[in-house]
């Protein structure tokens, strides 16, 4: 380990892991007495002892540095990916990241990857290809926005955007002022990420034949379900591995908003397709105090869109038993592959679209009743 002390980083990263590896994980005593004779000298010289936390950041997600000579590497990295930019790599998630700070980088790879391995036993897919899914981090709002694969499109309100075409996710890490605090930072930015990756795994790892198409109805299970999958995964850390809290923000927002007599009428949300989703508004219509949180959400119609279509998806996995569940998973699958052949309610298990809202509502009238 010492003598790869004035090696660059990802060498030295690199003969760190070899040798964890070499140990069965372990970190040997004298391997310890040398990475704390290296801090202290370190220290000493006045220099920061950043890569020790980047061990510390990238051991827990099996992430590990990539250079243009290691497989997996991208092939091509178009500006601005071509300067000020790490590459890093674990076994589900390509990360090329323009934000260096050792804490956001892991956390953005520590949650990619479980996200990953949670859609993994969702869909159980098998015989399809499971290359790495390929994310880019910029350092924040501005850089996101300069991104040439994002100027002149028709999503500057967004925090992130997975492109079916690169097969690429890109979104930025949330300015302070929009984050408060570190903590909420870091949740905005897990959800976004989550959200993000849940696009790309169903076009990528789901087995499906996408359809690629802007007119087709039931856009809303696009939306909600990235939208119920984010909210939840937020929560796996503190509720255990269950996709069943009914007081995330999704569920907590429509309840309030059915209360005010504010949703979007169920057939409008229906009848959506990709290319209406853009025509939706982002002006603020809504004010909601929800019964789960702290603060108020703050809601336009978009917004609205989201959080509705989070909560649909919620009450479709939980509340409908396992029937419910699959018929869910089959609509989703048929709208990604452009053969959605009946009504939505239908598909769903409903023998109206009447009976379909008023158990919808009922549902948001008691979220946490089973």
């Amino acid at each position: 380990l010492a003598s790869h002390d004035n090696e660059p980083l990802p060498h030295r990263l690199a003969a760190w892991m070899l040798i964890r590896e070499q140990t069965g994980g372990r970190t040997p005593e004298p391997m310890a007495e040398l990475v704390q004779a290296s801090l202290d000298a370190e220290e000493e010289a006045g220099v920061p002892a950043l890569w020790p936390r980047w061990l510390r950041e990238l051991l827990p997600a099996g992430g590990r540095f990539l250079t243009p000579a290691d497989p997996g590497f991208p092939r091509t990295m178009p500006a601005p990916w071509d300067r000020d930019t790490l590459v890093l790599a674990t076994r589900n998630v390509v990360l090329l990241t323009r934000c260096q700070d050792p804490a956001i980088v892991g956390s953005v790879l520590r949650n990619g990857e479980g996200a990953a391995r949670l859609l993994d036993e969702l869909f159980q897919p098998e015989g399809v290809d499971a290359a790495p899914m390929q994310v880019r981090l910029h350092a924040n709002r501005a850089d996101y926005l300069a991104d040439p694969a994002l100027a002149g499109g028709s999503m500057e309100w967004s925090l992130g955007v997975y492109n079916s075409a690169e097969r690429v996710s890109r979104f930025h890490v949330p300015e302070e002022a929009d984050a408060r605090t570190e903590a909420k930072r870091d949740e905005q930015l897990m959800s976004v990420l989550v959200h993000e990756l849940t696009h790309q795994y169903i076009a990528e790892r789901a087995g499906l034949r996408l359809a690629r198409r802007a007119d087709l109805a039931g856009h809303w299970v696009v939306e909600g379900f990235a939208r119920f999958v984010e909210h939840q995964a937020v929560e796996l850390g503190r509720r255990g591995r269950g996709l069943d809290d009914a007081t995330v923000a999704s569920v907590d927002c429509a309840a309030r908003a059915a209360e005010q007599d504010a949703l979007i009428p169920l057939p409008r949300l229906l009848a959506t397709t990709a290319r209406t989703f853009l025509e939706l508004g982002d002006e603020l219509i809504l004010t909601i105090r929800p019964h789960y949180s702290l603060g108020t959400y703050q809601l336009s119609e978009r917004s609205l869109y989201y959080q509705q279509g989070g909560s649909l998806a919620f009450y479709l996995m939980n509340r409908r038993g396992p029937e419910g569940r699959a018929l869910l998973l089959d609509y989703l699958r048929a709208h990604y592959e452009g053969r959605l052949d009946g009504e939505a309610w239908t598909l769903l298990g409903f023998d109206s679209l009447e009976e379909f809202e008023a158990a919808f509502r009922a549902f948001l009238a008691a979220p946490l009743a089973d």
